[in-house]
């Protein structure tokens, strides 16, 4: 068994979105990722969720819970971990969220092993986004972890600056708040990302496993020593080199490379 954890670059993210926008795909990425994620989740929502009577009785807001998660289910089988466990007749568990960062990524893959007990030789980590980190939201977002990334700052604004002088920040200037707080600990980021790979490599000792690494962004090799990596710069490389949504690769020519870029030592794992 080969496990692939990572985020959007693995999980299939995006890849529908020509198919089901059509014509109007490209125009609508001239909107911000923000607004075309909300418009997409109600396209998905309108087609699949409202249609079906078993959601008819639930709120908007259920519904777009639901639509996301069928977004990813119908991404999912064209993601390249799923593909390549189908070029090489292997199986393939496809851990990969669309947001996620590499702790979460290790919690999620050590809950696997704990319930599953699987036979896995072989574990592809496609590392995240070096800056994301889970923050605790304010009672405006009921106290929950929320994902946050660089993106944040684009609320960074003089408003809102001046704003929160007077007034407490609450929601998405809360977490903004946060990040810009760690982003003033030079060790901060690198040390999550150092926690996954001590975690790892406990998991590597109790299941008899071999790891490989893929790195979004370059910046997160200098937190890595002696792990075997197969790209260290994934990210920039695909929206250099293949027609990509507002984040991720849409083609079929990226999953072919990512499927040749890991085959050889897959082969010589499973052989």
């Amino acid at each position: 068994m080969l496990i692939v954890t990572g985020d959007c670059l693995s999980s299939g993210h995006e890849f529908l979105d020509p198919r089901i926008f059509g014509a109007d795909w490209k125009k609508l990425l001239d909107q911000s990722p923000r607004e075309f994620g909300n418009y997409r989740v109600k396209k998905i929502k309108e087609l699949y969720i409202d249609p079906d009577p078993k959601y008819q009785k639930k709120s908007e807001w259920v519904k777009m819970i639901f639509a996301q998660k069928k977004i990813m289910e119908l991404e999912l089988p064209y993601s390249w971990p799923i593909q390549l466990g189908k070029k090489l007749n292997i199986e393939v568990i496809n851990l990969a969220d669309e947001g996620a960062n590499f702790l979460q990524q290790i919690q999620k893959f050590e809950n696997f092993l704990s319930v599953k007990s699987p036979d896995v030789k072989v574990v592809i980590h496609q590392i995240p986004g070096h800056w994301r980190v889970s923050i605790k939201g304010d009672e405006h977002d009921h106290f929950r972890m929320k994902l946050v990334g660089p993106n944040i700052l684009d609320l960074d604004t003089f408003a809102s600056r001046v704003k929160n002088i007077f007034n407490k920040p609450v929601g998405e200037q809360h977490l903004m708040s946060k990040y810009k707080k760690y982003l003033k600990q030079p060790e901060f980021f690198n040390n999550l990302i150092k926690q996954g790979l001590k975690k790892n490599k406990e998991l590597e000792k109790k299941y008899n496993f071999k790891t490989y690494y893929i790195l979004t962004q370059h910046i997160t090799k200098q937190c890595l020593t002696d792990e075997i990596i197969l790209h260290d710069d994934l990210k920039p490389f695909a929206q250099s080199n293949f027609l990509c949504g507002t984040d991720c690769p849409v083609v079929d020519e990226y999953v072919d490379y990512m499927i040749n870029l890991v085959s050889p030592v897959i082969d010589k794992s499973f052989v």
